[in-house]
């Protein structure tokens, strides 16, 4: 996806192709999508403006239960959204051929994903050893051996580097894109699997992880020789805690829904009081820190679901994110996402020696500065670095999507 286009939003799958191709003229359009996934990373970068103020030891609002949620369900919001997306995507394939094509799935993601996400790893890993002179919390792993830490992000075991040693800025946002990448290693393995069954997978998805939910933290007591648990226990269920799969499993069922054109499910879903339910949950769970324990995941990623079915198909949704500027701003917000550390950092150190640190001024112009330059280096990454292979990536649709992949 290159550029904006004006296209019809699609409820319902076109009918069954023979040619192996992506239709331009017959792409899969969701409306508001990339609004809302410029929210999501905008949140993920308020919520960072405060954890850098932190690791620098300046006065901070991270104490807030709203800036300590907008991190956390930004990410599960982008997570809801790969559910959705690449779910409906890959059942309209498959009505559209017959099967699913993995191998330009894979090659698909690979092209979205793997230039900016190295290019990300090796800035990271660059820059760690210049941030020690401001990031002194000990939150800040800047201490130790990097290079034994690099071949996880290279493997895509961010979320797993996490896990194991701490917090590691500028490189630390990409564990949730290493969640995704696990994610789209096995889904269209299991979509094609599972063919007519899809469903019942997708349910199976969401019982399994609630399950495990419950039962990790019993068997890491009962397998561990003490009353604290063994860290390798501690490891394998901080790490399963990093999968959230049953937010992508809540995003496919909603995609599900929409491409099955269930009726009366898409009524109760698109229906108002629904519609003002999700939105009440998510803005009371975001102002009051509000959690749900075992079932945190599955609250949050069908709350979300629903907002994003609405968004994709209801034209008398609630919320409308429509717009050039929203749309555009959706388009980069891999780059927003994956930028903003660095910029919010360097602003800090530069900062933190113009003015008194507290106070309206300086977080007014650490907020709009880091925001403005981050878009800025996100737009300039998206047209000279990425495009050259999004372009490559359209060579390898099965299904044109007018509405670009959260990742």
């Amino acid at each position: 996806m290159t550029g904006a286009q004006e296209q019809k939003s699609v409820l319902r799958p076109s009918p069954p192709a023979v040619e192996d191709q992506a239709d331009s003229a017959d792409k899969v359009h969701f409306p508001g999508l990339n609004g809302l996934r410029f929210i999501a990373a905008f949140s993920v970068l308020l919520y960072h403006v405060e954890a850098f103020k932190s690791m620098a030891l300046l006065p901070t609002w991270i104490s807030m239960k709203l800036w300590q949620s907008l991190g956390p369900y930004g990410v599960v919001c982008f997570f809801t959204l790969s559910g959705f997306l690449i779910t409906y995507l890959l059942l309209v394939e498959r009505d559209r051929i017959g099967t699913i094509r993995v191998r330009k799935f894979y090659l698909r993601r690979i092209l979205r994903i793997w230039p900016l996400y190295y290019l990300v790893v090796l800035l990271g890993f660059l820059a760690l050893p210049l941030a020690s002179s401001i990031l002194v919390h000990p939150q800040a792993q800047l201490s130790g051996n990097l290079l034994e830490r690099l071949p996880l992000f290279i493997f895509f075991l961010p979320n797993l580097a996490w896990i194991v040693y701490g917090i590691i800025p500028f490189a630390g946002p990409l564990w949730s894109v290493g969640v995704e990448e696990q994610f789209y290693l096995l889904w269209p393995i299991l979509l094609r699997l599972l063919g007519r069954r899809t469903v019942f997978g997708i349910l199976l998805v969401i019982v399994v992880m609630v399950s495990l939910q419950f039962a990790l933290p019993m068997l890491g007591a009962a397998f561990s020789s003490g009353p604290v648990i063994s860290r390798d226990w501690q490891i394998a269920m901080g790490f399963f805690w990093t999968l959230k799969l049953e937010c992508m499993a809540a995003g496919a069922l909603a995609a599900y829904a929409l491409h099955g054109n269930f009726r009366r499910i898409l009524a109760f879903l698109h229906h108002p009081l629904t519609q003002i339910g999700a939105l009440a949950l998510i803005i009371a769970s975001l102002g009051l820190g509000l959690r749900y324990r075992q079932f945190d995941n599955l609250v949050w990623g069908t709350a979300f679901a629903v907002l994003i079915l609405n968004l994709a198909s209801n034209p008398r949704s609630l919320i409308k994110l429509r717009g050039r500027v929203l749309d555009y701003l959706g388009r980069i917000s891999f780059g927003i996402y994956v930028y903003h550390s660095f910029v919010i950092a360097g602003l800090l150190l530069i900062l933190r020696n113009l003015m008194p640190t507290e106070g309206f001024l300086f977080n007014f112009t650490l907020y709009s500065s880091a925001t403005l330059l981050t878009i800025l280096i996100a737009g300039l990454s998206h047209r000279y670095y990425e495009s050259p292979f999004l372009r490559l990536k359209a060579r390898y649709m099965v299904v044109a999507s007018a509405s670009e992949s959260p990742r």
